[in-house]
């Protein structure tokens, strides 16, 4: 761990993921974005209806085809979440960040 500097490792990830993620937060559907190191989620509702664990499903359906593993989590299964490993790179980080972000966008309805 302290040969590869797994922590600072750890902290520069997390801090790459939440100033990618962040500007999902203008997204209606995205109810809240929160992440501690390599562990995020995203808690996805409909804007005047609650919790949206079908969205959530179509989003992680959409990742996994672009080759994005992600898991589901929260009340009715509604938050979409991101755990990559302790070693991962700046570029498979802003990978998936990207997968996961267009996921989010294109299965959102769109606001009329």
């Amino acid at each position: 761990m302290r040969r590869d500097d797994l922590l600072g490792n750890v902290r520069r990830r997390g801090d790459q993921i939440a100033d990618r993620l962040s500007g999902l937060q203008a997204n209606p559907w995205v109810r809240e974005i929160r992440g501690l190191g390599l562990m995020w989620g995203i808690e996805l509702a409909d804007p005047g209806d609650g919790p949206a664990g079908q969205l959530a499903r179509a989003v992680q359906a959409r990742a996994l085809r672009k080759g994005l593993i992600l898991e589901l989590g929260g009340r009715d299964d509604c938050v979409v979440r991101m755990l990559p490993p302790l070693n991962v790179t700046a570029e498979v980080v802003d990978t998936a960040c990207s997968i996961l972000a267009a996921a989010i966008e294109e299965s959102c309805p769109q606001a009329a």
